[in-house]
């Protein structure tokens, strides 16, 4: 009996790139595939014939630090949010008025309509880089990460 190991380059995407994984077996085969720390363990069985069941369990909570949300209105994040953008119209995201140094929020421009129609970041009372103002995301595709520094310098962003 021959043993089959996927290794990182063969598993992208959610997607097992191995062409010969339905391999022949004698006796009874057990491949178990575990990426530590992404929430992913891929077992199969087969028996004489070759033929077994195959099992994929995905942990979501260790697979994505993310929690993803579609805004098409107005919406108030909260920490581990991942906004994509998809109105036409202005939207307003509010930041989270009590946050802890370290909180992140991540928000996406993925309609491309953003040098039309803004996205105004409601800072919620906390500064932005320092400064009491809100900020106005107005270019098209952008991705910007607001993290929680301190009370005084308030929402960092990294683009």
């Amino acid at each position: 009996m021959g043993r089959t190991q996927l290794t990182g380059d063969q598993i992208k995407d959610g997607h097992i790139y191995r062409e010969d994984i339905n391999t022949q077996t004698t006796g009874k085969a057990l491949i178990t595939k575990l990426i530590i720390g992404a929430g992913l363990d891929i077992q199969s069985t087969g028996i004489d014939s070759g033929t077994g069941d195959v099992t994929i369990s995905v942990d979501s909570t260790s697979l994505s630090e993310w929690t993803v949300v579609i805004a098409e209105n107005d919406y108030s994040a909260v920490h581990k949010n991942h906004i994509f953008l998809d109105g036409t119209g202005v939207i307003n995201i509010t930041l989270p008025s009590s946050p802890s140094t370290g909180d992140r929020i991540k928000v996406t421009d993925f309609s491309g309509l953003m040098t039309t129609y803004n996205a105004v970041i409601n800072r919620n009372g906390n500064n932005i880089m320092g400064l009491a103002e809100n900020f106005n995301i107005d270019l098209n595709y952008v991705t910007c990460v607001f993290v929680y520094i301190d009370s005084t310098r308030g929402w960092g962003i990294e683009f």
